[in-house]
């Protein structure tokens, strides 16, 4: 819903020439990008597999590892420790990780045709040929949804 409102920022076209683009995953990721930093080369698949799957495997054999009769939150020590452990990772990998992410150029919006656009002003005339100029004008300075671009 909130993308619907806000709009989703589009990456540059893939262009194999481009050496200067850096791709970075989505926020939700970034601490698993950050492992990739400090398990270089041949130990990649240890930060980005090993380390994560144990984390997860701890995270899910809690219950049976912290076997306390006290269901306070206060006298759950173990729970409270491994569980503010695995989260202080990961919240902090993800905040290093966007810290040092250099700043991409802005990138037009999907679906936008500048104002100054001849192939859409070419397209609108040649597709609706009873459209006055004024209209077209219009036409090709708005932003139109993707599903809807002019092409």
């Amino acid at each position: 819903m909130l993308a619907s409102f806000l709009g989703v920022p589009t990456e540059p076209k893939a262009n194999p020439n481009d050496t200067a683009y850096i791709p970075r995953p989505e926020w939700y990721f970034l601490f698993l990008f950050q492992m990739l930093k400090y398990f270089p080369g041949k130990l990649e698949w240890v930060g980005t597999a090993v380390i994560p799957g144990i984390a997860i495997l701890v995270l899910l054999l809690l219950p049976f590892l912290d076997r306390n009769q006290n269901r306070h939150y206060s006298k759950r020590k173990i729970a409270l420790t491994v569980m503010g452990v695995v989260v202080t990772g990961i919240v902090g990998l993800t905040i290093i990780a966007s810290v040092t992410t250099p700043p991409q150029e802005p990138v037009a919006a999907a679906g936008t045709i500048p104002s100054r656009s001849p192939s859409a002003r070419t397209c609108i005339r040649s597709t609706a040929p009873n459209v006055t100029a004024r209209t077209a004008r219009v036409a090709s300075s708005r932003a139109w949804p993707g599903w809807m671009a002019l092409r």
